[in-house]
């Protein structure tokens, strides 16, 4: 009787070891998708090599987005459309678990970013878009951010002026659009001439020479809008130069010196996108496309307007994003 007591209490004691020893690895167990059970997943995000306010507002929200879900970003600048379809390949190569691209143009990009999606890379592109490409989604302004800066270039000149129109890059989609939306929406103002519309080169040096020329022969314009930060801020320096008086310009995006010439009261004012909320978004599409959910094709991002009234605000936030 004693002997079978030993053995019961044994193979009790033995079980409880059992449970317990289970219970402790089970407690001790990495939760399903920490960084201790897998490797992160890690993104990578293409965008030019250019110090403009958007792109650190866009790695701020990926960075947000990628804290909370566990996921690491590389970010990859490049220098011109060449470099980058160079580093779209390396991401490709280097079996990248997602990409987030701002398309320095249309063509080249198509192939590179089907063989993504073809290895099963989900790819989203931001502000600019490659529309014939099977990209997951596109996360960019809407043509609300035409209308805002005819609006706001109306209210700007009381709806009299002698307009020129000057874009850096009609390659750009964009930019196509934004010139297309601008002209539309200042269609409704008789008393605004618009006498001409003109590419500029991409170089900051040749595209104030060439705003100079434009000025210099056309000395009835009084108003110019910049489709792109780069004609912008080449129109700015041209009236400087000229010393033009009583002249209006307004343009699109945030770099710090066309923050500083709206500042200086040079500049009247600036369209900016919500690129914090678009790179958050673009970040939180790759984990869900990842996980097998239904993300859109396409995604209208809000926009600022920024004058002589806010710019202090927003330089004084973006001081304060540098220093954390």
């Amino acid at each position: 009787m004693r002997k079978l007591y030993l053995i019961v209490l044994f193979i009790s004691l033995g079980v409880s070891l059992g449970l317990m020893i289970d219970l402790f690895a089970k407690l001790n167990k990495p939760l399903e998708g920490s960084s201790e059970s897998s490797q992160k997943d890690q993104f990578a995000v293409i965008i030019p090599k250019a110090n403009e306010y958007r792109w650190e507002l866009l790695i701020n929200g990926i960075e947000r987005a990628s804290k909370k879900q566990n996921t690491d970003i590389e970010v990859m600048e490049a220098r011109d459309a060449d470099e980058q379809l160079d580093l779209l390949n390396t991401a490709i190569y280097s079996k990248k678990k997602g990409i987030i691209i701002y398309p320095m143009g249309e063509e080249g990009y198509e192939r590179p970013i089907n063989k993504a999606i073809s290895k099963g890379i989900p790819v989203i592109t931001i502000l600019a878009d490659v529309p014939t490409s099977k990209r997951n989604s596109f996360i960019g302004e809407s043509i609300q951010s035409s209308s805002l800066a005819a609006s706001e270039f109306i209210s700007a000149t009381d709806g009299r002026a002698n307009i020129a129109l000057v874009v850096s890059d009609l390659s750009s989609s964009m930019n196509q659009e934004r010139l297309a939306g601008v002209k539309k929406g200042l269609q409704g103002s008789p008393e605004i001439n618009l006498l001409l519309t003109e590419e500029i080169p991409a170089d900051l040096i040749l595209a104030t020479s060439r705003v100079e020329q434009i000025l210099k022969n056309n000395k009835y314009i009084d108003a110019v809008i910049g489709i792109d930060s780069t004609s912008t801020i080449a129109t700015a320096k041209a009236a400087i130069n000229l010393k033009r008086g009583q002249f209006t310009t307004l343009g699109f995006d945030a770099p710090s010196n066309l923050l500083n010439y709206i500042d200086e009261g040079v500049v009247y004012g600036t369209i900016m996108q919500d690129t914090d909320f678009i790179g958050f978004v673009a970040a939180r599409y790759l984990r869900d496309i990842n996980r097998g959910r239904w993300v859109p094709k396409k995604l209208n991002a809000d926009i600022r307007f920024i004058t002589k009234e806010n710019v202090r605000k927003l330089v004084i936030e973006k001081s304060k994003r540098q220093e954390r």
